[in-house]
């Protein structure tokens, strides 16, 4: 018989882009929150940046839209921001037991989130509209203040970095910066090019100086931009490249030797009320006989919404029975 490992070594495995002994699964991961991006009470709040959220019904928070934007002229932004230090927010002794308290370091692999990514800590100051009208201005001014802007941004990641190596000590970084709606990115990937590829780069490269794997999570429609994270930022991995939102047999095929894929599913369709259990069997069948093959695949879906329990268990058990018949890899 096969000697057996646990989850965190199967998972390292796949990161060095080697055969798993089994598909991994959703609990082989502990997932944790690194805090002051987005309020995390059942009250409207604040986070460090100024921005007002408000709790919504199945996904966390939204930006409350009944106050200002904290940005109303982008070239104003330094007048209006105070920049936060997240080195004097906490007590980040306390702070990181806390929140890593369910993270079994012996058997699984550890994740700490970082949300609200350049475009997205952009448009929670500004408002969506804005700053996607922002990001379209010419005038050479708006561009200065944007790339100033996405620079600071940069600076008080590379901070939060620092803190989360010294006191949560994570085998990855999870960056959040959804860029994608179901069929076109939300900008053109010119824009992406300009404004947003060299401060992400710097964040990977700091990422990895750090010791830590990067993980890209990046909602919708981003395909146009994945060859351009694996070949020139050097992510490790990605998540949660939605399909049918991507091509994921093209993903496959081209970078699959070079990226870990957790993801790939439509977890849309999964997640929804009225799609019968063997039509969400046969979604996620779909995506595995693609992304399975060849290895370098995490079985993933974003589980959100109405009732995920039991959407969860068919996922895990639609996964097991696809590894019975066809192996992990």
């Amino acid at each position: 018989m096969a000697e057996t490992i646990n989850g965190r070594e199967n998972l390292f495995a796949i990161f060095r882009h080697e055969k798993p002994q089994r598909l991994p699964t959703m609990a082989d991961t502990a997932f944790m929150m690194f805090p002051g991006d987005w309020s995390t009470s059942t009250e409207p709040e604040r986070d460090l940046w100024g921005v007002r959220w408000i709790p919504i019904q199945f996904h966390g928070q939204m930006v409350d839209e009944k106050v200002p934007p904290v940005v109303s002229d982008i070239t104003r932004w330094r007048e209006q921001v105070k920049i936060p230090d997240p080195e004097t927010a906490y007590d980040w002794e306390a702070m990181s037991k806390t929140r890593s308290a369910h993270w079994n370091r012996e058997t699984q692999m550890g994740g700490l989130i970082f949300l609200e990514g350049h475009f997205e800590r952009m448009h929670s100051l500004m408002g969506f509209e804005n700053a996607l009208c922002t990001l379209y201005d010419d005038e050479d001014e708006v561009i200065e203040a944007i790339k100033d802007m996405f620079s600071e941004i940069t600076r008080y990641k590379f901070k939060c970095l620092r803190i989360a190596k010294e006191y949560f000590n994570p085998d990855f970084i999870v960056f959040h910066d959804d860029w994608g709606m179901e069929q076109n990115m939300f900008f053109s990937p010119e824009v992406w090019h300009e404004l947003i590829k060299p401060e992400l780069k710097k964040v990977v490269d700091e990422c990895h100086r750090l010791g830590m794997l990067f993980e890209m999570h990046s909602c919708g429609h981003i395909q146009e931009v994945v060859g351009s994270l694996v070949e020139e930022l050097g992510i490790d991995s990605i998540q949660t490249l939605q399909y049918p939102a991507n091509d994921i047999r093209m993903i496959k095929s081209n970078w699959g030797d070079k990226l870990v894929i957790r993801g790939g599913y439509d977890g849309q369709r999964i997640l929804r009320k009225d799609v019968g259990d063997e039509e969400k069997r046969a979604i996620i069948r779909q995506s595995l006989s693609v992304l399975v093959p060849g290895g370098n695949h995490i079985p993933y879906y974003y589980s959100f919404g109405v009732e995920p329990e039991h959407a969860l268990e068919l996922f895990a058990d639609e996964v097991s029975r696809y590894e019975s018949e066809f192996g992990c890899c």
